[in-house]
């Protein structure tokens, strides 16, 4: 039954992220089970340790460490180990575990590249998912360092926009009052105003 199973958890992992799961959830869950479950089918095999269980084992961890992260992912690794030690011990002072009946060598060979592409789709499918998260992610954090740089650029040309207005006063109450030395000075002032707002607007860091 391990082969089915397999396959059935593997679909299940495919079904969680169709479903919205995260990668991260849902490798952790699926990277574990496919790698208990073959643990356990193993133990009761006579310990195997033939390549149909030694790739399931690869591709779980391989599996975690794409989907979940390299903690878990030595964890993991950390109970492969553990195992492969207990088989050791178990070879080493000749004892007996309840040996179940094996599948035959043709359906093994069939089977193997049915679970290998369950998997290479299941990691395809969460990496999709990943990527898509951090293009998202991106996309936001992209739109408000935008949406903050236009608050600083409007709170900047609101303070340019005042200093003109208030100049503009001030010169429209020195030709009223015939003081021509102020006026020139309003004028001065509201062209400095205005070139240090083209100079802002120009400044390849806003306009970055």
């Amino acid at each position: 039954m391990l082969i089915p199973f397999l396959i059935l958890l593997l679909i299940t992992g495919l079904v969680m992220i169709s479903k919205g799961w995260t990668a991260h959830k849902a490798g952790t869950l699926i990277s574990l089970a496919t790698l208990i479950i073959p643990i356990l089918s193993s133990l009761i095999n006579d310990q195997d340790l033939s390549p149909k269980y030694t790739m399931i084992w690869v591709m779980s961890i391989l599996l975690c460490y794409i989907t979940v992260d390299l903690r878990t992912t030595l964890v993991w690794s950390g109970i492969l180990c553990a195992y492969l030690a207990l088989v050791a011990y178990l070879k080493v002072n000749d004892l007996q575990i309840y040996v179940s009946p094996g599948y035959s060598a043709g359906f093994q060979f069939l089977a193997n590249p049915v679970v290998t592409g369950m998997y290479i789709l299941f990691l395809i499918r969460a990496l999709g998912q990943y990527y898509r998260n951090v293009i998202r992610m991106q996309h936001i954090r992209i739109v408000a360092q935008q949406q903050q740089q236009l608050t600083k650029v409007n709170h900047q040309l609101t303070k340019q926009f005042l200093l003109v207005k208030g100049f503009s006063r001030s010169g429209r109450k020195a030709f009223s009052n015939g003081e021509l030395e102020l006026l020139d000075t309003c004028f001065s002032e509201i062209e400095k105003q205005c070139g240090t707002a083209i100079e802002y607007l120009n400044d390849p860091r806003i306009r970055s």
